[in-house]
């Protein structure tokens, strides 16, 4: 919206000119940016956490809010980045600020990720040293078991 309009004259070193000044208003409607971006990626990012109060065990559940979360942050993050004008080389707020949110919401899917699998290698070697301790614990079996019968053989045999 053209505001005002003034005309006037300065002076210069070179001379008097007239120059044209032009005023503008310019307002941007933010409930559509608080709507369409801020509060989907606040609520993505606290859906994305909810999956921290779901048993570790819940395999399917966990990856599936994870993925969902992940694939929905990048569609805003692409749906903001075409509603807004071309601006060639730079970075602008909103992408910082969708940058970010991408990150705590991959970072919750990487973290389960990484609990689940120490909680695999932990059961493995849980695992081995029970399987080694039984062999132990059977291979002195057995080699008692020799010792008796060696020391209480029949006397003809």
């Amino acid at each position: 919206m053209l505001d005002t309009v003034l005309t006037h004259i300065h002076l210069f070193y070179t001379g008097r000119y007239p120059k044209l000044v032009f005023h503008f208003d310019l307002k941007r409607n933010i409930l559509y940016f608080i709507l369409e971006t801020y509060v989907p990626s606040i609520l993505l990012v606290v859906l994305s956490w909810v999956s921290f109060w779901i048993s570790q065990s819940s395999v399917p559940a966990r990856i599936c809010i994870g993925v969902t979360t992940v694939l929905t942050m990048t569609t805003l993050m692409m749906g903001a980045r075409t509603s807004l004008p071309n601006a060639n080389c730079f970075i602008k707020a909103i992408d910082v600020y969708l940058g970010i949110c991408f990150s705590f919401i991959f970072g919750a899917l990487l973290e389960y990720a990484i609990a689940h699998f120490c909680t695999l290698h932990r059961l493995e070697q849980k695992n081995i040293i029970k399987v080694s301790t039984q062999y132990t614990n059977s291979k002195t079996y057995i080699h008692s078991c020799a010792f008796v019968f060696s020391v209480f053989k029949p006397v003809g045999h």
